[in-house]
């Protein structure tokens, strides 16, 4: 140490070459013993200082690295850089640290540390940095300011509001802190190619420059939290988030509560040609209240902060969130929470992860949208995505598009909109659109509101197939009303093992009664020329369907089918409208066809609809429609024994149009009983006769019936082969015309002949007539 600076002994470097605001320095070596402090000296009028290492050997930063002024520290190492544990940062302005081999001045310079000799020493502030090719041993490594043992050493930290660039080969962080509050954090990872530096300060990694990877291990921490427009970008090939590592923005403490202004946090940006991986916990570190600090990235309102937080956007090749990892916007103070959008072009698996924005308790706010974009989308073992609010603010919207399939399996697993208890506001709206989309093992589907105002609306749709299996697809609310259920497949809905699709209002404690304040949500289920299966190896299925129900296509059946007895219960508060095929219970196995209960103010059957219980060897199941009315045109009521053994979900047999009301009870084993427990029925069916009942004219034939299995034919008449030339022109007969004679009168009479049976002629009349006598 050879001066005081800022009260301590340190080294101060000095000389350099100037160009305008520019100060250049070259090194063979560059390294910081531990406890030592090394600082840059800062003419007046320099603005950027750049330092570059010419020689072989990678940096060590043991010790401070500073500037002894204001200007901006582009330090540049092509061989590597290492920050180890006792490193800082001591500067007024900015931090650069690169292994590029060059770094571009403006347009036209080069700041080469691999080829010195090419460099050109400009004015002008740099723009790029540029490798020609990079190796492991070009890496950038932060172990800074360990999380356990920070005290003063925060790590890696500039002034509030400056930045720190990072653009290595990988760059890792094992358990170090990079702080830029209310700054910038951009991190790049580059193998070969060219980091451009934009005007808004963000880096751009050019097309067709090979990546690196990011790692953040071990406690690692990214944070630029404070009172407003901190933002972080992380650009590489994969991005890896471990063990406790997080990555924070948001407003930490508000300086502006007392003016009533309010921050807005900056965004936080990951892009990854490769994999974006958040997993895992920390065992060492726990939270004020003992649990483990788990990865994460995060966009947060603190609890003692207002203002608005940044939106967290991701875009990948493909996202992994396990092992209690989360992706979280929230407010726990006075402001909104963000969004989160979710872009891959593979797959994303959340297995015991999150993906949740949300207003926290005693937080006053709106909770944010989760909108993802993917190939496909697993979510296991009790993972989730969601929006809601534990305090005063709505919930926001999640919005899921997959081109393949959506997977939601396991207890707790799923996809909700809601307000929790003790929460007030209006939940937001659940849309999935897939191509398949799989409910399974306790996983669930939902909009709830369990404090004060409405639940959101759920919308499914898949090109191709619903399954739940064990599933659940609901929406209630404690105070104010059910939002409305949508379920759109191209092909079958297919519900199987006490799987259910709910919409209701908890307050409504009889769920055939209106008299309640509250109104439940609608369900609206809508498969393309397919069915609506459910089946199940044993117990009940139950299907409750709040007011209007509608099962709307006129070419779908419903089926119930399952090992044993196959029981289904359609319940609704108001009305049920079914138009097609709608209901049947299906037991192929030879078993007792299930038993089917529709209860309802009003059961609407259109267009040959039916309602049936089949089994192939056993005894019809029960059919019972209590307090409905039925619109008899083109409607069978049917319960019947099926001698046939198809499987359901491989044929699917739609019934004509029969023009009439059956209520049939048939079967080789035993029948089951049809009730239609209703007053309705016969209350609006009754008709007035006319006082001539029969037409006897019309149901007399006069000639015998003659009967054949025969079509009937037809006669045509053939003349010659031309028109007559002229008017006057007659036209000759090979045949005489013979002679012309009277028939002769009689007082016969035929005897009268008594009909012998009722006929049904050809265009459907029916006559009372005899055979024609040979």
């Amino acid at each position: 140490p050879n001066i005081t600076v800022r009260g301590e002994l340190a080294d101060l470097i000095e000389g350099g070459a100037t160009r305008g605001t520019n100060l250049f320095h070259s090194f063979s070596d560059f390294n910081i013993l531990d406890s030592h402090r090394v600082y840059f000296a800062n003419p007046a009028g320099i603005e950027s200082i750049l330092a570059r290492v010419t020689g072989s050997n990678q940096s060590n930063i043991f010790g401070t690295l500073g500037v002894n002024g204001s200007a901006d520290l582009y330090f540049i190492n092509p061989n590597g850089i290492v920050f180890e544990e006792n490193s800082q940062l001591d500067l007024e302005g900015a931090f650069s640290a690169t292994t590029a081999d060059k770094v571009r001045l403006g347009n036209a310079g080069f700041f080469d540390a691999s080829n010195p000799e090419s460099s050109s020493l400009l004015d002008v502030r740099p723009s790029a940095f540029f490798f020609v090719d990079s190796s492991p041993s070009t890496a950038i490594t932060v172990r800074s300011a360990p999380r356990l043992t920070m005290g003063n050493n925060r790590g890696l930290q500039v002034p509030n509001g400056k930045g720190i660039v990072l653009v290595g080969g990988n760059v890792e962080l094992d358990n170090g802190a990079i702080n830029a509050w209310e700054g910038r954090i951009n991190i790049a990872s580059v193998m070969a190619g060219s980091v451009e530096i934009q005007e808004n300060g963000n880096l751009n990694i050019t097309q067709g420059t090979g990546r690196g990877n990011i790692v953040l291990n071990n406690d690692a921490m990214i944070d630029v939290q404070l009172s407003f427009g901190g933002q972080i970008q992380l650009l590489a090939h994969d991005i890896s988030i471990l063990n406790g590592s997080e990555i924070l923005g948001g407003i930490e403490t508000s300086r502006n509560q007392s003016t009533g202004a309010q921050g807005q946090s900056g965004d936080v940006l990951l892009n990854a040609t490769g994999n974006i991986t958040v997993s895992g916990s920390s065992l060492a570190r726990r939270n004020n209240d003992g649990s483990p600090t788990v990865s994460s990235i995060q966009n947060v309102v603190e609890s003692d902060a207002a203002g608005q937080s940044g939106n967290i956007i991701i875009d990948a090749r493909s996202l992994t969130v396990s092992n209690d990892a989360v992706i979280s916007t929230a407010t726990s103070g006075t402001g909104d929470a963000r969004n989160i959008i979710i872009k891959t072009t593979g797959g994303i698996v959340l297995n015991s992860g999150y993906i949740l924005s949300d207003v926290r308790d005693n937080g006053v706010g709106r909770a944010g949208d989760v909108t993802i974009f993917s190939e496909s989308l697993r979510v296991l073992e009790g993972a989730q995505i969601g929006t809601g609010s534990f305090s005063l603010g709505d919930g926001g919207n999640v919005s899921l598009f997959v081109r393949e399939t959506v997977e939601f399996d396991g207890d707790r697993s799923g996809a909700f909109s809601g307000i929790e208890l003790g929460g007030s506001g209006r939940g937001g709206f659940v849309r999935i659109e897939a191509e398949n989309i799989l409910i399974s093992n306790g996983a669930s589907i939902s909009s709830q509101n369990e404090g004060s105002g409405d639940a959101g609306a759920l919308a499914l749709t898949a090109r191709r197939t619903i399954r739940l299996i064990n599933g659940n697809i609901s929406t209630n609310a404690i105070s104010g009303e059910g939002g409305l259920i949508t379920v759109v497949a191209g092909g079958a809905v297919i519900l199987r093992e006490n799987s259910s699709i709910d919409s209701f209002s908890t307050s409504i404690s009889n769920p055939t009664s209106q008299s309640s304040a509250s109104s439940s949500g609608s369900v609206t289920t809508t498969p393309g020329n397919g069915s609506i299966f459910i089946r199940q190896t044993g117990g009940r299925n139950f299907v409750f369907i709040g007011e209007n129900g509608f099962i709307p296509n006129p070419n779908t059946n419903v089926f119930i089918d399952q090992n044993n007895e196959s029981n289904g219960l359609i319940l609704a508060n108001n009305n049920i409208i079914i138009d097609g095929e709608p209901f049947d219970p299906l037991d192929p196995n030879g078993n007792n066809g299930g038993d089917i209960q529709v209860l309802s103010n009003a059961v609407v059957l259109l267009e040959a609809s039916n309602i049936i219980s089949l089994s192939a060897n056993g005894r019809g199941g029960d059919i019972t429609l209590i307090n409905t009315f039925s619109d008899p045109a083109n409607t069978d009521i049917v319960r019947e024994i099926s001698q046939r053994n198809l499987d359901p979900r491989e044929e699917i047999r739609i019934r004509k149009t029969n023009n009439q009301v059956d209520i049939v009870s048939t079967g080789p084993i035993a029948s089951g009983g049809i009730e239609l427990n209703t007053t309705n029925l016969a209350e609006n069916n009754l008709i007035e006769l006319p006082n001539n009942l029969v037409d006897t004219d019309a149901v007399v034939y006069n000639s015998c019936i003659a009967r054949s299995d025969d079509n009937e034919g037809y006669l045509t008449l053939t003349g010659r082969d031309r028109l007559p030339q002229t008017p006057n022109e007659s036209t000759t007969t090979a045949y005489s015309t013979g002679t012309i004679q009277t028939i002769a009168e009689t007082n016969e009479s035929a005897a009268i002949t008594e009909p012998q049976a009722i006929y049904q002629l050809a265009d459907g009349r029916f006559v009372m007539n005899r055979d024609c006598q040979p």
